[in-house]
């Protein structure tokens, strides 16, 4: 065959395929972030389990809490003029509670970045206290899986799971800001991956298992602890959720943020990169959360008991929004030159 012809034909084919993946190109979607900016409720559940202290003062007789506090309360925030606090000042009987929740249905996989600075005595801790990070459930009856650290370490709860960070495992750091960024893809439609990586560095791996339902719908961040433990500070900002339209290639590099419009690599049939734009926050307000420790073993009785109709107060808003590839036009254009180039080559 005439090289030309070759040449041609390899054109041909590039310009055709070109414009039909970028029409498949995949999409990230950001669904839900909270940097403390807007106060509570603000983008949470419009719901207050005692636990909130705008002044931040205990409320009577408890002896944890959570307010949210300006920059200078820290050193290092990491974005904004504000974010969250929640404190311990004395062991109780039952586990600390101090932190805003909200009610979602993001559909994964998905990825949650934020941020945590912790600062609590780890030889005031005994083996089994744990002082929590984040909590993730895909029903509606806070069934969950949960990050925290317990024995100094860094962990996972409720699911399979394993540290596959650098060996021997670290202590968790202490009173320094921490990146953490979860990506999760639940079952039916995925396999119940989790992934955690910390500063970018992969360190937990997990699958869930328990209750199909592909859409995260419960999450909380913060204080939340075993009773025993008596003292010990939570700072938290910057939580991030957004939803991917396949799963991830790259399962040992973090995935970058949508939200610092980075590029993303995706997996699934044509997976492209692309960059996130803002979408319509999702959160649907009822009342009454409550949820299981890290130690509790789920049963009913642990189950939330949500009333079933919002207050007048609180809202309802829909996912919406979702960002892609400039797509270029799939007309038969390329074909059309292709076969007109090969034609007359053959005259």
């Amino acid at each position: 065959m005439n090289r030309g012809v070759v040449i041609l034909i390899g054109v041909a084919i590039g310009l055709t395929l070109g414009p039909l993946s970028a029409a498949r190109a995949q999409t990230a979607t950001k669904q839900w972030r909270s940097g403390f900016e807007s106060g509570f409720p603000g983008e949470w559940l419009n719901y207050d389990n005692g636990s909130f202290n705008a002044d931040g003062v205990l409320n009577g007789s408890n002896v944890a809490g959570w307010t949210i506090v300006g920059k200078d309360d820290v050193p290092g925030v990491p974005f904004g003029e504000h974010v969250y606090k929640g404190w311990i000042v004395a062991s109780d009987s039952a586990s600390h509670r101090a932190y805003p929740v909200i009610h979602v249905d993001i559909p994964s996989p998905l990825v949650n970045r934020f941020w945590v600075w912790l600062d609590v005595d780890y030889d005031k801790l005994g083996v089994s206290d744990w002082v929590h990070f984040a909590t993730f459930g895909n029903n509606p009856d806070w069934t969950v899986h949960t990050m925290s650290v317990r024995d100094r370490k860094l962990e996972m709860a409720h699911l399979d799971w394993s540290y596959v960070g650098p060996k021997p495992q670290p202590d968790f750091p202490l009173r320094q800001w921490v990146r953490f960024s979860v990506y999760i893809h639940y079952p039916p439609a995925g396999d119940g991956t989790v992934i955690v990586w910390q500063d970018g560095v992969k360190v937990l791996v997990g699958t869930w298992s328990s209750v199909d339902g592909n859409n995260l719908m419960r999450a909380h961040w913060g204080m939340y602890a075993a009773a025993t433990v008596s003292q010990g500070v939570q700072y938290n900002d910057e939580i991030q959720i957004w939803s991917l339209s396949a799963p991830l290639i790259d399962r040992e590099n973090e995935p970058p943020s949508p939200y610092d419009d980075v590029p993303m690599v995706l997996d699934g049939p044509d997976a492209d990169t692309t960059t996130g734009s803002d979408a319509t926050d999702v959160t649907a307000d009822w009342s009454g959360p409550s949820d299981q420790s890290p130690d509790d073993v789920q049963t009913p009785s642990d189950a939330q008991t949500p009333a079933d109709t919002p207050s007048p107060d609180q809202k309802t808003v829909s996912t919406a929004g979702g960002c892609q590839l400039a797509q270029r036009s799939t007309s038969a254009a390329p074909w059309l030159v292709g076969l007109g180039l090969l034609l007359w080559l053959a005259c």
